[in-house]
């Protein structure tokens, strides 16, 4: 039997934390030109059409939702 693909790719824990680390600089740049720009996140999202709680997830890093 063979195991799943996500058991079988494991991730070395530094690997994943520089992941989340430039996850967390991206969305920060993002934030910071958003803000320069005096637009707000539904300035964002009328211009995009990206939902407002996955313009703040990236923006904080967030890679759950």
């Amino acid at each position: 039997m063979e195991s799943s693909p996500l058991k079988r790719k494991s991730y070395d824990e530094s690997k994943l934390n520089e992941i989340k680390a430039l996850l967390l600089n991206v969305g920060s740049l993002l934030k910071n030109e958003r803000e320069k720009k005096l637009l707000s996140v539904k300035d964002i999202k009328q211009i995009t059409s990206i939902p407002v709680h996955h313009i703040e997830s990236i923006e904080n890093g967030d890679r759950e939702s």
